[in-house]
């Protein structure tokens, strides 16, 4: 049963986070040749302040 961890920003809407729970479901069954059923996704809320991209944080960046 594969499990995929996804860190992500706190602000996605629950609405994305089906979706992308979704799609990534059904790429990860595709590539292993197994039900959808098997996969696991945990999504990880990582705050904007914590995360850090071409020299500057996030929440600066907003």
């Amino acid at each position: 049963m594969p499990v995929v961890r996804i860190t992500a920003n706190p602000n996605i809407s629950l609405e994305n986070k089906r979706k992308m729970t979704e799609e990534v479901c059904k790429i990860v069954a595709d590539a292993y040749y197994l039900p959808i059923e098997a996969i696991t996704i945990i999504i990880d809320p990582i705050p904007v302040e914590n995360i850090g991209s071409g020299g500057k944080l996030l929440v600066d960046k907003l």
